[in-house]
């Protein structure tokens, strides 16, 4: 019995590794992302773009912690 739970419950939930290692990988682009716009901004003198830079950063620093919980509870369900 204890076996088809845990196939119905994988076969109806997505890999959290998987999914961890995607929202680290958006993270990181949205940082570098960020970092751009944040130079840009500099560059040209425009505060915002220098704004919404630091914006994207700090969203792409909770992606990738956020990726980062996911996968270490997958690897701690896999134990």
């Amino acid at each position: 019995m204890n076996d088809d739970m845990n196939r119905d419950y994988n076969d109806n939930n997505p890999d959290l590794g998987t999914r961890g290692d995607e929202n680290q990988g958006k993270g990181a682009m949205d940082k570098m992302a960020g970092k751009v716009q944040e130079g840009w901004g500099k560059l040209t003198n425009d505060q915002s773009d220098v704004m919404e830079g630091k914006m994207k950063q700090g969203k792409g620093s909770m992606e990738q912690g956020l990726g980062q919980a996911e996968s270490d509870i997958d690897s701690a369900l896999d134990r």
